[in-house]
């Protein structure tokens, strides 16, 4: 029963590659009408930084 935790880091963890994270940043820009920038895409590795990041930038 495999879970995924809010430590899961996209690329160490889940198999992600730097395609993969530009997707999940276009997707994340669409669904919650936010900008964003390619600095901040960096510094979103992990499930849990992506749902602070989420928390901290919706308007």
């Amino acid at each position: 029963d495999d879970k995924i935790v809010d430590s899961a880091k996209y690329v160490d963890d889940l198999g992600a590659d730097s395609l993969t994270l530009v997707d999940i940043a276009m997707a994340l820009e669409d669904e919650f009408g936010m900008k964003i920038p390619d600095e901040d895409i960096e510094k979103i590795t992990t499930i849990g930084s992506t749902l602070q990041y989420i928390k901290d930038h919706i308007k």
